[in-house]
């Protein structure tokens, strides 16, 4: 479908409508190369790469480990799935995170993964809310902040692989390097906590610790968020434990599935 008449550029944002149809052409289900969906709407390979770039860094598309892209509600499990676990992690949670604010007074935030993304489940205010930049419903990479990187170090290393091979070709803002994400990785895996400074907010920083089932696996990750500017080193070595506390309570509430 073209949009480019000059009535359609007078009352539209065109790559908004360009956007649209990148995204009903996905939703039938397929898998699709750059170049496929680029000549099937009549784009230019450099504006479908920015679109499916930005529709795969807001959650909407998804980039497969071969490089072609699909919608995200087609992935891995349902949307009602994928609900019924969120509901689980935050139910599971509650306390654990109620504990943390009341001991920390920070503001304290709930995440889960999937699609390559950290998804922010639940925040609850603490004493610096107004300078919360991540909010319930809000995505982050997998590689930025507390929270998400702690749950990219629980991931397999195929995992990563894919992860990494995908952040690679959509060329996103971050200058991390993969030797420096994978070092991360290993020594997250060390010390089973992540202390993030400036990633997300320049002003801010957010300890997190990992979620697991029963079986081991990370399935979300609890943090505290609070400023950089008003956090000293004694601070954060008292909030370590704290956030690794409540982790460790929300991972002994989650039940065994169903057999």
């Amino acid at each position: 479908m073209h949009h480019d008449s000059p009535s359609a550029s007078r009352t539209h944002v065109l790559v908004l409508l360009k956007a649209m149809d990148v995204l009903q052409l996905l939703s039938e289900g397929d898998e699709f190369r750059l170049r496929d969906v680029a000549t099937t709407l009549g784009l230019s390979k450099a504006t479908c790469h920015r679109i499916l770039g930005t529709l795969v860094f807001g959650g909407l598309v998804e980039q497969t480990s071969r490089g072609h892209y699909r919608a995200a509600a087609y992935a891995g499990r349902g949307v009602e799935t994928l609900h019924t676990d969120d509901h689980m992690l935050r139910s599971t949670s509650r306390d654990a995170m109620a504990e943390l604010r009341s001991a920390t007074d920070e503001n304290v935030f709930l995440f889960s993964h999937r699609d390559g993304r950290a998804h922010c489940l639940e925040v609850l205010d603490g004493r610096f809310a107004s300078d919360i930049t991540v909010r319930a419903g809000g995505t982050l990479p997998m590689h930025l902040g507390a929270a998400p990187r702690v749950m990219l170090a629980g991931l397999s290393d195929r995992e990563i692989w894919d992860y990494q091979s995908a952040r690679e070709l959509l060329d996103t803002s971050s200058e991390l390097s993969v030797a420096t994400v994978y070092a991360d990785v290993a020594r997250t895996r060390r010390t089973g906590v992540v202390i993030s400074c400036g990633e997300v907010d320049y002003k801010g920083m957010s300890i997190g610790a990992p979620i697991v089932d029963t079986s081991g696996c990370t399935i979300g990750a609890i943090s505290v968020g609070t400023l950089t500017a008003a956090t000293s080193p004694e601070r954060v070595a008292e909030l370590v434990p704290w956030v690794v506390r409540a982790a460790e309570q929300a991972s002994a509430a989650v039940e065994p599935p169903a057999a």
